[in-house]
């Protein structure tokens, strides 16, 4: 392939991925809010800071206090939990709760501390007395300190929840390339030897990149999703250029259930047989697609923009060096 057809090529398997990313990411939202992925993850982090490994110390208490209680949407009854807490609110509820769990003294300092005393037994405990100790008895620096530390937590709470996502966008973007027949190599192979399907998704990509709907959004993913019926109609634009699983299929024309019309229609073990792979070819096609899946919307999004920069400023290159030789021709 020439430079240009190989960044066509490109351009269109770059299409395919943000399509099909799109649907999986959408997806993997709707599981993780079935299965309440976040507040989990949260409650894991929440659990990690305010419990030691064997026993219990503050957590329950903390998400039965009134300002994280009430944090959760109340739809789930087996796990009803926040999903987002900022650091103000943690220290808050924590501070809270360790006043009222003291009877002793009158200053909230006071109380804290004898709280903290009492606990001290943990390793929770003791951490949190340290804490309060660094701070000087200043309850401000006390709950800057609480604040920080939990800023922290939650960063690494973000890793262990990035990479359950990145988990399930794989396995859902493996059942999408399985069950559309998504297979990399495949979509090469017709790109490369068909200029035709290779311009019209040229297009396709363009119109894409140049949709404002798209572009002015300051998160790309949640743009997507908010346009996923204009995604929808590129998608069916680009079934009609690459056309769905490449399989021979008998037709039925025995059966009552394969008559629709008069017309005769494939049977259904053809339909069976169209959402599994013909060959090792196509099972590997179907894994490098899910792997590319597993990236995110917003990262094929974000090349798709390059890419299209790039081939047109080499067409400009291009135009600029034909318009020379010709002017140089006597």
């Amino acid at each position: 392939m020439t430079g240009s057809i190989a960044i066509d090529v490109a351009l269109g398997l770059v299409f395919i991925y943000t399509l099909y990313s799109l649907f999986a990411t959408t997806l993997v939202e709707v599981i993780a809010t079935i299965f309440q992925t976040r507040a989990r993850f949260l409650e894991k982090g929440i659990k990690r800071m305010l419990d030691d490994d064997t026993q219990p110390v503050f957590a329950k208490e903390f998400y039965q206090m009134p300002l994280i209680k009430y944090m959760a949407s109340g739809l789930w009854k087996i796990f009803n939990k926040p999903a987002y807490l900022k650091a103000r609110n943690f220290s808050q509820a924590l501070l809270q709760l360790l006043k009222d769990q003291s009877q002793e003294g009158a200053a909230t300092l006071d109380k804290i501390r004898a709280a903290l005393e009492a606990k001290q037994y943990t390793q929770t405990g003791k951490y949190l007395l340290n804490l309060l100790n660094d701070a000087e008895n200043d309850l401000e620096k006390f709950k800057e300190k609480l604040e920080t530390w939990y800023d922290d937590t939650m960063a690494r709470v973000s890793g262990w929840y990035k990479r359950r996502i990145s988990l399930i966008t794989f396995i859902v973007g493996l059942v999408l390339a399985t069950i559309f027949n998504v297979d990399s190599f495949q979509i090469v192979n017709k790109l490369s030897k068909d200029p035709k399907a290779r311009e019209q998704y040229v297009q396709l990509a363009g119109q894409l990149a140049a949709d404002t709907t798209f572009a002015n959004d300051s998160t790309v993913r949640d743009s997507l999703i908010k346009n996923l019926n204009t995604l929808q109609l590129y998608a069916s634009q680009s079934i009609d250029v690459l056309g769905t699983k490449r399989v021979n299929c008998t037709t039925d024309t025995t059966s009552t259930t394969a008559m629709k019309n008069g017309k005769d229609t494939p049977s259904r073990h053809c339909y069976l047989k169209a959402m599994w792979y013909s060959s090792w070819d196509n099972f590997w096609g179907c894994l490098i697609t899910a792997i590319a899946l597993s990236l995110g919307a917003p990262f094929w999004f974000d090349l798709l923009n390059k890419i299209v920069k790039l081939r047109g400023s080499l067409g400009v290159a291009t135009s600029a060096e034909e318009k020379a030789k010709s002017t140089q021709q006597p």
